[in-house]
């Protein structure tokens, strides 16, 4: 039961990087400022989500 677990959580992290991923990219043909605005934000929310992650198991 908690393979199954690790494995949706291991999609939705995926999914998670892949959306920000696209996101960065597609700012960066706009304004690279933006961009590293953008790749910098969501780092620091990716980790404050993997440190939650880890407090609530």
């Amino acid at each position: 039961m908690a393979k199954k677990t690790n494995n949706k959580n291991e999609k939705i992290e995926g999914t998670f990087s892949l959306v920000s991923a696209i996101v960065v990219l597609f700012t960066a043909l706009l304004d690279p400022i933006i961009s590293v605005v953008i790749s910098g934000a969501l780092l620091i929310l990716y980790g404050f989500y993997k440190i939650m992650k880890k407090k609530t198991i």
